[in-house]
């Protein structure tokens, strides 16, 4: 019973409007070949979102990777060499001697619901280090936003309903109910 009253207080907790802080953290995903990985954070701080790129496995060590955030396109449109136009340009990842990189860029006057609003595509693409042509996309992230199961947005990681928690409270009412029920005919003694 106090499963049941917790899972029912979880749910009632988490109504209401989106707050724009916190952070989220995505996963790089290589692109065409490439074994980069890593990840990116967008932070909510004071007067915009501090975005972080921690990238491994950079094919050349102390080349300089340009990474931005481009918008009206996906990772998927971008590997396909559609890449949508640049919104913010990042901070460029520095490749050290063991092919990991990292950079930290301000963008002023930016809400971190805003980037993940779902009225525009966005992803972030680390491109090969610079060259003479605009160099190609070697890892990306979509910005999708998380949807709960009554349609709503939300960034579940900045304090909003996660998109699992119903489904967990259901299948832990579920099992509650299977107990109990296993108890009933069990009976008592047996």
């Amino acid at each position: 019973m106090a499963l049941l009253v917790f899972a029912a207080g979880a749910v009632a907790g988490t109504g209401g409007a989106q707050e724009d802080t916190g952070s989220r953290t995505l996963e790089l995903t290589p692109v065409d070949g490439q074994e980069v990985s890593g990840t990116v954070t967008f932070t909510a701080v004071e007067g915009g979102v501090e975005v972080t790129l921690e990238v491994a496995n950079l094919p050349e060590s102390g080349a300089e990777y340009p990474a931005h955030i481009h918008r009206d396109a996906t990772c998927t449109a971008g590997r396909a060499g559609q890449e949508g136009p640049v919104e913010h340009s990042l901070e460029p990842v520095v490749a050290g001697e063991d092919g990991a990189g990292a950079g930290t860029t301000m963008l002023e006057g930016v809400e971190l619901a805003g980037l993940f609003a779902g009225e525009t595509t966005r992803y972030v693409d680390v491109h090969a280090a610079r060259g003479d042509e605009v160099p190609p996309g070697i890892a990306c992230a979509d910005l999708i936003p998380i949807r709960t199961p009554g349609g709503e947005e939300t960034l579940h990681e900045t304090g909003g309903i996660s998109p699992l928690l119903p489904a967990g409270i259901v299948a832990l009412i579920g099992i509650g109910a299977l107990a109990v029920r296993a108890l009933a005919t069990r009976g008592p003694g047996r």
